[in-house]
């Protein structure tokens, strides 16, 4: 895998980035643009005090659990590991594919605390509750963001050099 290639599918990384963190602002925008159309509440008998607390809680565990997925398979565990002691070494093609897949598990568990938000919201619970979850799964998204330099060191370590560049 040449640097152009790497260039390209790390670009591809950052428009699927960009395409989840644009599903968040148009779950914001769902509600500003319906206004009035949508319904209050819909009276379907759920507690949606005790939802909200149960999705915040699921939203924590979500993020915590994309954290650790993202570095289990980065570390080198796991299906889609990139274990640099492996019988057959991983060339930069199936790095990149598995870097990739990492990336994108990832970033979906931080999209889904939006999904909450909005399912919550649907319910009939408040905007605010919407953005306090859209502001959650940002904060997410953020954090996971495809970075060039966490690439670069993974890819230095699969190779087998030590922090130094040795």
């Amino acid at each position: 895998m040449n640097t152009k290639s790497a260039g390209t599918a790390f670009m591809k990384l950052w428009i699927i980035w960009a395409a989840i963190a644009g599903s968040l602002i148009i779950y914001v925008a769902i509600p500003l643009l319906l206004g009035d159309s949508l319904p209050q509440s819909m009276e379907s008998g759920i507690p949606l005090g005790t939802m909200r607390t149960v999705l915040l809680g699921v939203g924590a565990v979500t993020l915590i659990g994309a954290f650790f997925v993202r570095k289990r398979v980065l570390k080198g565990e796991g299906p889609y590991s990139m274990d640099a002691k492996a019988q057959v070494p991983l060339n930069a093609s199936d790095f990149m594919k598995k870097y990739t897949v990492a990336m994108i598990v990832s970033l979906a568990l931080s999209e889904s605390v939006g999904i909450y938000g909005l399912v919550l919201f649907l319910l009939g619970d408040n905007f605010t509750t919407l953005c306090v979850f859209i502001a959650i799964s940002a904060v997410g998204m953020f954090l996971f963001r495809p970075k060039i330099e966490d690439l670069e060191e993974l890819l230095r370590k699969a190779q087998g050099e030590d922090a130094f560049g040795r």
